[in-house]
């Protein structure tokens, strides 16, 4: 007679362990390189000295590293990471954002005139040129998240009804309105202005593509709301404006005051929307339970096991494998990275006059937003999760 035995799954093999100790290393490697670059920066940029007294710099120093630190534990392993919290998504969103918010600084400074200004038309063009930079490597980390990349063109094919088509064809047609913004401008075309209205319109169609991508899918409360698309707007905005005010910084001073201000306040919205967001979702209550799953109303059900022994593609894709501790601690870390912190930075930076202060903010912002990005699609509670809660 058979029976049913329950089974643990392997341990992780010498070649898993090795590819961990690898990415840790890589990881560690890279963010000295980086502080590294960053430090250079700073003291090139006299972030030492503020008012004719010693900033308090080594502080904000050791928070910025000791957050660092903290982001990569709490997100875990990139490779890890299931479907639905692709790392190649997180990257799309943050990247496209940034460029995003970078652009509606730059024309609005074209709009001001500042192109006139000595030095002002080699900014905009430069920064044009950053704003590209993004968006081409957002869209490329997208190109990693297909199963089948070469048929990528196919995603355009459902406009009429697919959000993320749409988005296929908005985030091309933003890439090709800033080429052509930046090649009027360095040509001293009087079509720049209007080549930027267009692009505008297309990075805010881009805006609203995206976050309805998530906000569409009704059955996942946590996305399905209207702070889905304030939240993507507003926290793009935030980081490409504290981008615009680090490069200000270093090649056209007259806007920072203007650039700063706005990323201040941009930062300071984003948080209060994405604070409500967060209020409304610990207030949701599912709309689908264990009973209804099943059509047995008994008020005590668990379950023993869900047919099969071993994981499967349900299991690994729908769900992030973390507790719970480990998300609220992810919470705590983004709302301190991408939105505490740098308004501190930047506040700092914008007082003292020091660019590498506004570089920082952008730095840790961009770092916290990802950490913001990993959690909203966590907190997704995939109603299909109900039917594996157990392997026997």
């Amino acid at each position: 007679m058979a029976t049913n035995t329950i089974t643990a799954l392997p341990p992780p093999s010498a070649r898993a362990a090795a590819d961990g100790r690898f990415e840790w290393a890589t990881y560690f490697t890279g963010w000295l390189l980086m502080l590294t670059a960053i430090s250079q920066l700073i003291l090139r940029s006299g972030l030492w000295i503020y008012h004719g007294h010693v900033v308090p710099a080594t502080v904000l120093t050791l928070i910025t590293v000791a957050f660092l630190f903290l982001l990569r534990p709490r997100l875990g392993s990139f490779h890890e990471l299931p479907a639905v919290i692709s790392a190649f998504v997180i990257f799309l969103t943050t990247l496209i954002g940034a460029a995003q918010g970078l652009f509606i600084a730059l024309w609005g400074a074209d709009l001001a005139g500042i192109a006139q200004v000595e030095g002002g038309r080699s900014f905009l063009v430069t920064g044009g040129v950053v704003a590209l930079l993004l968006t081409g490597a957002g869209l490329v980390s997208s190109f990693f998240h297909l199963g089948r990349p070469e048929r990528a063109w196919r995603t355009a094919t459902m406009w009429r009804t697919s959000w993320l088509s749409r988005e296929v064809i908005a985030l091309p047609l933003f890439m090709g309105g800033v080429f052509a913004w930046v090649v009027a401008l360095a040509m001293g075309s009087d079509l720049s202005a209007f080549i930027g209205l267009l692009t505008v319109l297309a990075c805010l169609a881009l805006f609203v593509c995206t976050a309805m991508v998530y906000a569409s899918v009704r059955f996942l409360q946590e996305w399905a709301s209207t702070y889905t698309l304030v939240n993507y707007a507003l926290l793009g905005s935030a980081s490409g404006f504290t981008l615009a005010t680090a490069l200000a910084a270093m090649a056209a001073p007259p806007l920072v005051p203007t650039y700063g201000a706005l990323a201040l306040v941009l930062t300071a919205l984003g948080w209060l929307s994405r604070g409500l967001s967060l209020a409304r979702n610990a207030r949701l209550k599912p709309k689908s339970t264990l009973q209804s799953a099943i059509g047995i109303r008994h008020p005590k059900i668990a379950q023993r096991a869900m047919g099969f022994m071993g994981g499967s593609f349900n299991t690994r894709e729908f769900f992030h494998g973390k507790s719970a501790g480990a998300l609220r601690s992810v919470k705590w870390v983004f709302l301190f990275g991408a939105f505490a912190l740098p308004l501190l930075l930047l506040s700092a930076g914008l007082a003292g006059g020091v660019p590498g202060l506004l570089v920082l903010a952008f730095v840790v912002q961009y770092l916290g937003l990802l950490a913001e990005r990993w959690f909203f699609f966590a907190q997704a509670n995939h109603p299909q999760n109900l039917y594996y809660q157990a392997v026997s």
